[in-house]
């Protein structure tokens, strides 16, 4: 079982502003991948971990435990806004390959195309966007490589029958 540390910030966040933004509709988005051959399915690893959390931040979002005072440096799950600011993130360092071959739903991505070179290529290019941000994929949770049906979110995706 895979654990994660989840801290009660719920009086740090009853006192913070939160961002304001929009997740993208699942069965809006999901009609990109509709139709598509060749599907690539990925979920990161300690996902907000990932990201560095602002230094203004850190002592707001320090905690105790019987033994002493943790400070966290990166993005603790459970801050109200930990979620809408990895989507943004990852939006941002995705920009080039999103919604064309790429859709991204907080920590999941799939990547798909309609021919196996053209897949071959965004799949190059996804891992070299990833090494760039330093970001880092769980192997237990992807799939490089699939054909015909895959479920993402809870949505279907087919190949064309062509």
């Amino acid at each position: 079982m895979d654990l994660r540390q989840t801290t009660d910030y719920r009086e740090i966040n009853s006192v913070t502003e939160v961002m304001a933004a929009v997740i993208p509709i699942l069965s809006l988005v999901m009609e990109n991948a509709r139709g598509k051959q060749h599907f690539g399915l990925f979920g990161f690893l300690k996902y907000f971990w990932q990201l560095p959390l602002a230094e203004f931040c850190q002592e707001w979002m320090s905690y105790m435990t019987d033994e002493k005072i943790f400070t966290p440096r990166r993005v603790p799950q459970g801050c109200s806004d930990a979620a809408i600011h990895f989507q943004k993130t990852m939006e941002k360092c995705f920009a080039t390959l999103l919604y064309n071959h790429l859709l991204v739903w907080i920590d999941d991505l799939v990547l798909y195309a309609d021919d196996i070179d053209t897949y071959l290529d965004k799949l190059t290019e996804l891992f070299s966007l990833l090494n760039d941000f330093g970001l880092k994929l769980s192997v237990k949770k992807s799939r490089l490589s699939d054909r015909g049906k895959v479920v993402w979110q809870y949505n279907r995706c087919e190949r064309s029958s062509t």
